[in-house]
């Protein structure tokens, strides 16, 4: 294992940026890596878990009753009436 990949994983790249998760514990390695490298960095997202748990909330009692629940699909071409109305 190489120093650089204890301390960090890359995401992605465009040629010129590359976006990467500092491990936890690391962010004084990597930033020591970077200024003996010569290169520039910035911080997109300071606590990923933290912006993980607040784009995906936990499920309220009610919501985690309905998960794995099977339902009809109604698309939008379906009519109000046609919903509603009971099959003959």
């Amino acid at each position: 294992m190489t120093f650089l990949s204890a301390v960090v994983k890359p995401l992605m790249t465009n040629g010129t940026v590359l976006d990467v998760v500092v491990k936890q514990g690391k962010s004084k390695d990597f930033e020591a890596l970077v200024q003996s490298n010569g290169l520039s960095y910035s911080v997109s997202i300071q606590d990923l878990q933290a912006a993980i748990n607040e784009e995906n909330p936990q499920l309220t009692e009610e919501e985690m009753e309905l998960v794995g629940r099977k339902g009809n699909y109604i698309s939008k071409n379906d009519s109000l009436l046609n919903i509603l109305s009971p099959v003959p």
